[in-house]
């Protein structure tokens, strides 16, 4: 896994401990689980795809899901990341989440971006 997306991965994680003394950290977190899991989207689609710089979140989403890279039963909850990295970017109002909701967010994350990264060798060949 590439280190900028550990880095991001783990921001994201400090953010949350502190979420305990502080409830709308927990959304900030949420918000940088969110980053970290396009950014290892993006690192992914692009070592897969060179000649395609400006791709979208949503152009690897559906690149690394026709390759095989992403899951098909798993690509609604990158695409749901991907709505929420949006909302997140671009919210009006301060929100706070409980912790238990995060903490399912976390895992689910981490789980996904492992998995796009353990299985290098195994990718179908482009369509």
């Amino acid at each position: 896994m590439p280190a900028d997306v550990v880095d991001l991965f783990d921001v994201a994680k400090s953010v949350l401990v502190y979420g305990w003394f502080f409830y709308p950290l927990y959304k900030t977190g949420q918000d940088q689980l969110h980053r970290a899991a396009e950014s290892a989207a993006m690192f992914r689609f692009h070592k897969l795809r060179p000649d395609k710089p400006r791709a979208t979140f949503d152009d690897a989403i559906r690149h690394l899901v026709k390759v095989g890279a992403i899951p098909k039963h798993d690509s609604e909850r990158w695409h749901a990341a991907r709505r929420l990295r949006n909302m997140g970017s671009h919210q009006h109002q301060q929100a706070a989440m409980p912790p238990a909701a995060v903490l399912g967010i976390l895992k689910a994350t981490k789980h996904d971006i492992d998995r796009l990264f353990a299985q290098t060798n195994e990718l179908r060949s482009e369509l």
